[in-house]
This record gives structure tokens, sequence and C-alpha cells, in this order.
């Protein structure tokens, strides 16, 4: 019926079409990094793929959001204690990408707390009677925090304690699991998913993404689980198909004597839940913007070495073998990370011997700390500065600006790197200090541009192009918005001498707040910056042990006995002394 004129129509509710999945991850440096990247990127892949089954017919097919965060201590509880800060009434369905296992408890250690930046000893079976389950997270200077059951336990018992918990389902894509899923079972958490034992990779990629697949195309937990490990026990490969047995949904019938709280309609929501069930959010709407932790912008941050997306314009790639380096990106974290208590915005990494990797560790630091929720999360910048005496004559910079396009202002043809600095003669550059400084300018104002475009920061800076200092300092107040910036600087030695090139440094410090300055070069930096002092790192070579591992992964072809000893005696001498008789 027509409603007659003057009556308010009844409103029809809006069924909420959106929900949010929040992934926490943790691959500290003191531990077997995780693929990350391949995880998200397979969860994102599974969704979308599950939704374009499930929407033939639907006006508005049923969208999962990600939320992409770092697995710390403080992100962790505030998730479990009071859900999601943007929207109260979302519920947490609640996937973890970090390391899991059990260990003999520390009698030294105080009962249940959180252990220290050393690396954990992950075992070799699953969980034991006896055995202390943890987790392993990772702080801001990306060290790891072991979190025992037994805290766990505490915090979810206090965010449980008279009201429903507010965590729908819980996904521990970790080896050695099932001890961390029991403490989430035993405070009523309905749907968790986790692994017994140790699990190669391939099976767990191949169960996530059967999951999540079905999952999303609008079935239960119970039938997407089912799912998951028929897919594993019946995959190509014949020695994945006996990890299928160690995936495992809690709670299960027997886990009913176990825990007083479980009945049988803990069992049965298994068969009725569904995708929208756990992870509806009614704040999020359709013109709801994406928020800063979208799983889109996270893959991105998340380069690989190599690939077709743009940030390979603008951050460093890494070194094929990296290793041994672990305690000095660490410690070049600590310094940063320490800004506010002591004023440390500088740190200058040196060493005198050429070939001792600065650049390429360096580059590993950018790389890992840009990454969503750490220390500089989405704002740094790499400079890969060039001498004096490399730069192309004004003659030679004005042929390559017209084949690639100018520095300031023009259309630059992605993925190709940032264009050649501004065209200043050289011979001005080295006989005068202001020449010197133009060049650095320019080299930075064309790192930082190249940055904000190739990564969408809005500003009306990268909008009409770089060209003086007011440029770039407003560009890095840009960023600040953000929380920290790094502005990586590498090959400053050839450049610190220069009183311009001081001046434009200390103005950049002095105008921020939350920018720090990270330096590679072959000099100890004895300079203060803006009256900050540099802290100066000097680079070791790589211990024997370690030197020996990169020579092996870098040798182009078998090592024989001849090239080690003189005599095919004294190899053998040496090999009876090494394995005996």
């Amino acid at each position: 019926p027509v409603p007659s004129v003057g009556t308010a129509a009844t409103p029809v509710p809006q069924v909420a079409n959106r929900g949010k999945l929040f992934f926490l991850y943790a691959s500290p440096l003191n531990c077997e990094a995780l693929d990350v990247r391949a995880e998200l990127s397979l969860l994102q892949a599974a969704l979308q793929q599950g939704k374009s089954s499930s929407s033939v017919g639907e006006k508005r097919p049923f969208e999962v959001e990600v939320d992409v965060r770092l697995g710390t201590a403080h992100n962790l509880l505030e998730l479990l204690s009071h859900g999601d800060s943007d929207h109260e009434d979302c519920p947490i369905f609640l996937h973890c990408a970090m390391h899991a296992g059990a260990s003999a408890p520390d009698p030294s250690a105080s009962s249940g707390a959180i252990g220290s930046t050393a690396a954990p000893a992950l075992p070799e079976a699953g969980h034991v009677a006896g055995m202390q389950s943890f987790m392993v997270l990772e702080d801001e200077t990306g060290c790891s925090q072991v979190l025992p059951r037994s805290r766990l336990l505490g915090w979810l018992r206090q965010s449980c304690s008279g009201r429903r918990c507010p965590a729908s389902a819980i996904f521990l894509n970790s080896c050695d699991s099932e001890g961390i899923a029991e403490a989430f079972v035993e405070v009523g958490v309905p749907h968790v998913v986790c692994c017994r034992g140790k699990v190669f990779d391939s099976a767990c990629r191949t169960f996530t993404r059967a999951f999540y697949r079905s999952l999303a195309s609008g079935r239960s937990v119970s039938q997407a689980f089912e799912y998951g490990r028929e897919s594993v026990a019946f995959a190509p490969q014949a020695g994945l198909r006996a990890e299928a047995d160690k995936f495992l949904l809690l709670p299960r019938q027997e886990d009913i004597l176990r825990f007083p709280s479980l009945n049988v309609g803990s069992i049965s929501r298994h068969l009725s839940a569904t995708l929208r069930d756990l992870t509806t959010c009614p704040g999020l709407s359709e013109d709801t913007p994406r928020g800063t932790n979208d799983a889109g912008t996270a893959v991105r941050w998340m380069a690989p070495v190599s690939g077709p997306d743009s940030s390979r314009c603008v951050l460093p790639l890494r070194s094929q073998h990296f290793l041994g380096r672990t305690g000095e990106l660490m410690e070049m974290a600590q310094h940063l990370a320490r800004g506010g208590e002591r004023g440390v915005r500088i740190v200058n990494i040196w060493g005198k011997t050429p070939g001792l990797g600065k650049s390429s560790l360096l580059a590993e630091f950018i790389r890992f700390f840009v990454c969503p929720g750490r220390l500089f999360a989405g704002a740094a910048v790499w400079v890969s500065l060039r001498a004096p005496s490399e730069l192309p004559t004004a003659a030679a910079a004005t042929s390559a600006a017209a084949v690639v396009g100018g520095a300031y202002g023009g259309v630059r043809p992605a993925p190709q790197p940032p264009p050649p600095p501004a065209a200043v003669p050289l011979e001005r550059a080295l006989s005068g200090q202001e020449g010197k400084g133009a060049i650095f300018l320019s080299q930075v104002l064309s790192a930082v541009e190249a940055f904000l475009e190739a990564f969408d920061k809005e500003s009306e800076a990268a909008g009409a192009g770089l060209a003086t200092r007011e440029d770039l300092l407003r560009a890095l107040r840009l960023l600040e918005r953000e929380g920290r910036v790094l502005l990586v600087l590498d090959g400053i030695d050839s450049w610190v001498d220069s009183r311009e090139v001081r001046a434009i440094l200390s103005e950049l410090l002095q105008g921020t707040e939350r920018l720090c300055l990270l330096f590679g070069s072959r000099i100890h930096v004895q300079t203060s910056f803006g009256g900050m002092k540099t802290d100066n790192l000097e680079l070791k070579p790589l211990k024997p042990r370690d030197a020996a591992q990169l020579f092996l992964y870098r040798v182009h072809r078998h090592i024989y006995w001849k090239d080690l000893w003189r005599t095919r005696d004294e190899w053998l001498a040496n090999a009876a002394a090494w394995d005996g008789e």
C-alpha cells in the first residue's frame, strides 16, 4: 500500500553488509622469519574468491574488511579487553600469524611474566604435559616477547569477567598452537582453529585458502573446516596428505569433560555460525572509508624483493642473502626508539672497510620497520646519495631528464626509478659550498616526491612538485601526522663537510618533531645537527661462521678440496680430525 500524504513510511531495517577480520602478525628479528605478506595476500584472495561465488544474484554481496595490526602485547590486550576501538559493537575474528610452541617452565622467571627479548627456543614436538605453552609477540624495536599461556589466560579471564568474550573466532596459524588454543576455549571463545605439532608451510597454505574461501562463500564454520582438511588430505603432493589430521577445530566433544563451562550447545555452534555471524560490524557501511590498517595498503608496504608494484621505485631492494646482522638491526631500532627519552634522532652506521654491507643493512632495516605497526610504519624515505664526482654535468643531466622526465612536476612513468637530480653544473658544485648544498637538496627532494606519489600521500606539495626547502619541510610534516618518519641517507660521508648540507639537515630536524635520520657512511660523523648529537654505530665484519655461510650462498660453483688445501694429504688429515676415520 502507498502511504497517505503526510504519513511517514516505516523505515526498512538495513542489514549490515560489511564485516571486519583482524590480521595480527608478529615476525621478530631474532626468530625465524615468516612470510607474512604471502599469508596476507592468500587470505585476501580467498575471501575475494569466496565472495564472488556467493554473490551470484545478490545486489549487495557481503564484504569482509581485513584490518592488519602488529602482534604486540598492547594490541593483543586491547583487542581482547575492549574490542575494536573504532566500532565498539564489532565482533573480534582474529587471525594470528606468529610463532607458538611449548617449553619447560623457567623456575627463575616470575610466574606468567612476559619473556625477555631473547630468541625463544621453539620445540621439536607439539603440546606435552608439564610443558608451558606460549606465543611469540613482537615489540616496537622488532624484538620477540614470549607470552606464556598462564598470562594469556589471565588476560582472557579479566576481559570476559561478567560479560561475553569479545572474540567470536580465533585462527592460530602457527605450529604447536594447541596449548594456546585451549586457553581461548577455556574462557568461552566459540570457534578456535589451531595446529597440533609441526605442520608444513604448504599444508598451512592449502588449508587456509580452502577454509577462508569456503567460509566467505556462506558455509558454516564446521563445513569450511572440513573442506579445508579435505583439501589437504587430497592434495596433489603426497607428502602433505598426512598433515590434514594436524588441523583442529575447538571445542570438540571430548573437551566438555575438561572444561565445565562447555556443553553440547557449544559444539553445535560450529554447524550454524557463518562468516557473516562472526564478523558483521553494524557500524560499517558502504560509505565508510577504509582505515589506515587496510590489507591492500599493508601488502604494498610488505613489498617483495622484486615485483611490478610501485614501491620498487622508492624503497631499496633487499639483498638475496642477508644474515648475521640481527644484533645490529635491533641496536639501531633501540637507539631510534628512545628518541623521546634521550633525544636520539640521528644514527650513523659507519665502517671504513668497503664491502661490509652498510647499504644492505640499511635496506633491510627500512624494509622491516616500514611495515604496518612497526617503528616507522608507512613513512620511511630512502635516499641513495651520489657523490659529487659521480653526478652528471649540466648537459648530461639535461639529456637524462629528457628521457626520464623532469625532476619536479614531470610525469614519471611507473615503475621507473626516481629521476636524476636537477641539472647543476659540476664545476660550480665542486668549487662552492652553495652548489653542493643545492645538489644534495635536489636528491632528497626527488626521493621524497617519488615517495609521496608512489604511495598516494595526499599533499598540495606532492601535487605541485617539490622545489624548495619549505616544500620539503611541509612534505615531512605531512608524513608526521601518521607517526614517526625516517629519512635514510646512504652515502652521507661525501656531503657532511658542506655547510649548506649541515644547515639543511639542521632545519629539517628543528622544523619537525618525529623525524629521524639514519646515515650510512665510511666515516665517524662527529657533527651535531640542530643541536642534536649523532649516535655512531660502527659496523664490524661478519663473524667467521656467518661469513662462511654467506660465501657458500654466493659461490657460483661447487667447492673442491683444491680450493682450500694445497695437497690431498693435508685435506685428508683435516677431514679425519673433523669427522674421524
